[in-house]
């Protein structure tokens, strides 16, 4: 009999709870923001703070269900790779571009940030870099630097199809957890949260946690 863990309505409401934690990190991560805000103090320990550091686990919430969602709509499936990338980066790249082009020019010419106060040197190579979401694998942070996650959803993408037939074709969760580990060491040598990420994502399609879950 066929199983789910988790059906559409449970991946909404998950995506709603990470969106709320995220509003908070982005809120109340840093001191008081400056003072635009004040703190809690209970035991020595300054509450919104801490409250606020620890919602940055809605990364590992996105990260999950992203994993999950490819791997449940491609269980049992041939997956062609031009198919598959062109599908998943039209749209993910579309709205990237419409973002970066929007709000780069205002960053300009309205609030003053530079592209030279920015990317410091090499410039043009870095912008470039980017404008294609990859900067983060050089190790430096974009002209936004909250637009990090999308060096990461690049690399997962690039990957999911590796990690999806060592989960469900070659069934050796010891290998496909060894190659999993080895590419994210790799990745967190040039950022240590982006490198976190792609260790989740490669977590999830053992067999103990997608295949014996989803597909009994």
């Amino acid at each position: 009999m066929q199983s789910v863990l988790l059906k559409p309505v449970d991946t909404r409401v998950l995506k709603g709870i990470a969106i709320l934690l995220m509003l908070t990190h982005h809120l109340f991560y840093n001191d008081s923001m400056n003072g635009m805000f004040g703190d809690i103090s209970l035991f020595g320990v300054r509450v919104v703070h801490e409250i606020g550091q620890w919602s940055k686990v809605c990364v590992t919430i996105f990260v999950l269900l992203s994993g999950y969602g490819l791997e449940v709509t491609s269980k049992g499936k041939v997956i062609h790779l031009l198919d598959f990338y062109k599908h998943r980066f039209k749209k993910l790249m579309i709205n990237y571009w419409f973002v970066w082009i929007l709000t780069v020019p205002i960053g300009i010419f309205v609030f003053g940030h530079s592209l030279n106060g920015v990317y410091g040197n090499h410039i043009v190579i870095k912008c470039i870099l980017d404008f294609f979401g990859l900067i983060n694998f050089t190790g430096s942070y974009g002209y936004n630097p909250t637009w990090w996650f999308y060096s990461c959803i690049i690399a997962m993408y690039l990957l999911f199809p590796l990690f999806h037939v060592m989960s469900d074709g070659l069934g050796g969760a010891n290998v496909f957890a060894c190659v999993g580990r080895s590419l994210a060491y790799i990745f967190a040598f040039f950022n240590s949260l982006f490198g976190t990420c792609c260790q989740l994502y490669s977590a999830i399609f053992s067999r103990h946690l997608v295949g014996k879950a989803t597909c009994q």
